[in-house]
């Protein structure tokens, strides 16, 4: 709910990871979202990734982002650089929802 606005309302419309080698991975994405008075509107993102692998094999080479960190360790959203206590907050909200749609999901396939 960094936006404001309810997480089901925004719409992902494109993404672009930069990759700069040893640097932090950039993930840009861009999205639309309904806001509060009910109008369109269209946002941008960045989040950073650090690298984290210790030696380059196969899997790098196959798929180069699995050489950074899960998580981001920088937001910015519109410009503005997210403070890293809402960035952790939010990060952990997402965390927690997956994991009650995990076992959601898996209660739903142990009654079939």
């Amino acid at each position: 709910m960094l936006l404001g606005v309810a997480d089901n309302n925004i719409e992902w419309t494109g993404h672009k990871p930069v990759i700069k080698g040893y640097q932090d991975l950039e993930m840009q994405v861009a999205f639309s979202f309904t806001d509060e008075h009910g109008q369109q509107s269209q946002g941008q993102a960045a989040c950073f990734y650090p690298y984290e692998q210790d030696d380059i094999g196969a899997e790098t080479f196959e798929m180069p982002t699995a050489a950074y960190s899960t998580y981001p360790v920088k937001m910015v959203l519109n410009g503005k650089i997210i403070d890293k206590k809402l960035l952790a907050q939010s990060i952990n909200k997402v965390m927690i929802m997956q994991g009650k749609r995990a076992i959601e999901n898996l209660q739903e396939k142990l009654k079939r």
